[in-house]
């Protein structure tokens, strides 16, 4: 029953001009499936950046203590906190746009191929040779 429906499901959506070219591709490229990972990266920071920037209003916003707080903490320590966490959320946003910028020309500018390269000849320097991915690997990742 599952089979018929995913089937049926699979049918309509090659009536899509776009769709059917991408299922019946032989295979992705590898500028493509980079371009989907940049696309994919890049959505994901703007939607975390909106996210932090509503809670960047939010600690702008309120200057007063909330109902629910009132007999927990004083009006001192809550401003206190209030500036404090303003200040590490333009920190964090700063922070994360340098990140995203970093990883972006990272993949863009072939920084991972570069690294593995050097990683494969520094197992060479130390007697190992290139058929030993995971010295590779340890070597990459340090």
């Amino acid at each position: 029953m599952a089979r018929d429906w995913i089937e049926k499901i699979y049918l309509q959506a090659l009536d899509f001009p776009i769709i059917r070219d991408i299922l019946l591709a032989p295979a992705w490229m590898p500028v493509q499936i980079m371009n989907a990972i940049i696309a994919f990266t890049w959505a994901v920071y703007i939607w975390e950046t909106y996210l932090s920037y509503r809670q960047h209003k939010m600690y702008k916003n309120t200057k007063s203590i909330p109902p629910e707080l009132a007999g927990v903490i004083d009006q001192t320590t809550f401003n206190k906190s209030r500036l404090y966490n303003l200040d590490k959320s333009k920190f964090n946003l700063i922070c994360s746009l340098y990140d995203q910028l970093f990883q972006t020309a990272v993949l863009v500018f072939g920084g991972i191929p570069f690294l593995w390269s050097l990683s494969g000849r520094a197992t060479g320097y130390f007697g190992y040779g290139r058929e030993h991915e995971v010295s590779i690997f340890f070597i990459f990742k340090s």
